[in-house]
């Protein structure tokens, strides 16, 4: 007993050592196993999960290991020590209400008047239990899967449940959140019944499961996904209250995808998310130990052995730069190229990546920018010369951090300044037209001034107003001297208030009159 005594006693002082909240807590978290561990296991997570920049831990407490004998509750010790050593931490604890024990219906998913008041004891008794240190309570885990049972597949029986639990957990603690639905966007149809049959009343929280795209092009469907939820639960009741992610990992399928684009695609799944209104994301599990699935194993941020994989550096990464920031804007930078504007206290951090390949944006202003992340976790200082910096970017996000005191930073893709067409083929003598486009990129309307440094194009000087995310295409006409036989330069400047931000220009090659590629685009 003395030894246990002193272990608790050890493991609370390595708990001190974390404590203390952040002004505003972080959205990320993992969705973990641990609770059920020993206390030393649970100790070395709440401390990976510290290294790793996550505010939350979510882990299960089942029913029946609660009430293993029918009639008689009480929670293992190891299980409460576990979550107590959790908020001691300062970690935020997310508690899964398991719906089914043995001792009633067989371990179905209850839907008997009697199987469901037990549920409700349950409840009770372990909010009542943990009422200083879990604030909030996740009913069911995926009840819409078949595994759930057949009551847990129905929508009429779920809502039930959740009422039931909703009641029981306000009871013991009226402060307290429930979370619901805990399944699958792609279910829409699940969700509208179970939202149509009233459950907006008896959730604080929606939660959602996410499996990750093997690919890009398919990251675009979960926002669209998350996007048609959020629509639904307007209309349902539930307008405001917020959508938690709470498992994000692979399925399956992705088993054959190499790790750094496993690695890629999660992260960028993340900040997507993020971006559309989603509040907290967890992952789905900290390690891939033996006894675990290979979708788990996938999804997991550790090996086995504990060493660390490519999906626990990218993030880290970005837990360090958008933890407990809040979503504020996108950035419209071409078709390929995705940018996400975070701000945390003085702070502003875009979350920057190209769908495919690789692409170069462009930065205009005086300030020096930090980036971090990105291909081999770089964390680096540009430094504009010219007022301009370019950046390359490519599929694993990176993070652009700057001060929001310093002066307003506008971010251009390779291309933004462009002519049309970027040389062309004419006889002299002849007159063409030219355009040139100019792009807004950044938040704010902008004024620039587009000057053809040549006296052969009128207008010489064209001003444009364009608005947050917008371009447009200026038009000139170049007349090319008669007495010019080779090559003729069209140069222009692109002017924002006093500044110069772009200098470019158009080549025109001459060819003799009677040429057949006379004025080729």
């Amino acid at each position: 007993m003395r030894k246990l005594s002193l272990l608790f006693f050890a493991m609370m002082v390595a708990c001190e050592l974390y404590a203390g909240e952040v002004e505003r807590i972080s959205s990320f978290g993992i969705s973990t196993a641990s609770f059920q561990t020993s206390v030393q296991e649970h100790v070395l997570l709440i401390q990976h999960c510290r290294d790793t920049g996550s505010a939350w831990v979510r882990g299960k407490i089942a029913w029946d290991e609660v009430e293993a004998q029918k009639g008689s509750l009480a929670v293992p010790s190891n299980v409460l020590q576990n979550v107590e050593n959790t908020a001691h931490a300062g970690l935020k604890t997310v508690v899964v209400l398991g719906c089914r024990n043995h001792l009633y219906e067989g371990g179905e998913f209850p839907a008997s008047e009697a199987a469901v008041d037990a549920f409700a004891r349950y409840v009770e008794f372990v909010t009542k239990t943990f009422k200083d240190s879990v604030e909030y309570w996740e009913v069911s885990d995926e009840p819409e899967s078949p595994d759930a049972a057949v009551s847990g597949s129905d929508p009429k029986g779920y809502v039930s449940l959740l009422r039931s639990a909703y009641r029981s957990c306000k009871k013991e603690n009226p402060k307290c959140k429930v979370i619901g639905v805990c399944g699958s966007p792609a279910d829409l149809a699940f969700g509208e019944a179970i939202l149509k049959a009233g459950a907006g009343k008896f959730m604080d929280v929606l939660s959602v499961h996410i499996r990750p795209p093997a690919s890009a092009s398919d990251i675009s469907n979960l926002r669209k996904q998350i996007i048609g939820l959020r629509s639904l639960m307007d209309k349902e009741g539930m307008k405001g209250k917020p959508i938690w992610v709470s498992e994000m990992g692979f399925s399956r399928d992705a088993s054959e995808i190499p790790s750094n684009t496993q690695a890629s695609l999660m992260v960028r799944t993340y900040i997507e998310m993020l971006s559309c209104g989603v509040e907290v994301v967890f992952c789905r599990n900290w390690g891939d130990g033996k006894e675990k699935t290979n979708a788990v194993k996938i999804s997991a941020l550790t090996r086995e052995d504990d060493s660390t994989k490519a999906l626990r550096a990218v993030y880290k990464t970005m837990t360090e730069a958008i933890g407990g920031a809040k979503y504020d804007r996108s950035v419209w930078l071409g078709e390929n190229i995705r940018a996400y504007v975070f701000k945390k206290d003085k702070t502003e951090v875009t979350a920057m990546w190209c769908n495919e390949g690789v692409s170069t944006v462009t930065f205009v202003g005086e300030d020096k920018i930090r980036i971090i992340g990105g291909v081999g976790g770089r964390d680096i200082t540009l430094t504009p010369v010219n007022g301009t910096a370019a950046l390359t970017l490519t599929e694993l996000p990176c993070c652009v951090i700057r001060e929001t005191e310093m002066h307003p930073l506008n971010v251009l893709p390779v291309g933004a300044y462009q002519f049309f067409p970027p040389q062309a083929t004419i006889t002299p003598g002849e007159t063409m037209s030219v355009g040139l486009q100019v792009v807004n990129g950044g938040r704010d309307a902008v004024n620039l001034k587009v000057r053809f440094l040549s006296e052969q194009v009128q207008p010489a000087e064209q001003m444009v107003r364009l608005e947050p995310e917008s371009k447009s295409l200026l038009t000139a006409k170049a007349s090319i001297p008669t007495s010019c036989q080779d090559t003729f330069l069209i140069p222009a400047e692109v002017w924002s208030e006093d500044k110069l931000v772009a200098q470019l220009a158009m080549l025109v090659r001459v060819v003799p009159v009677g040429t057949n590629n006379s004025v080729r685009w």
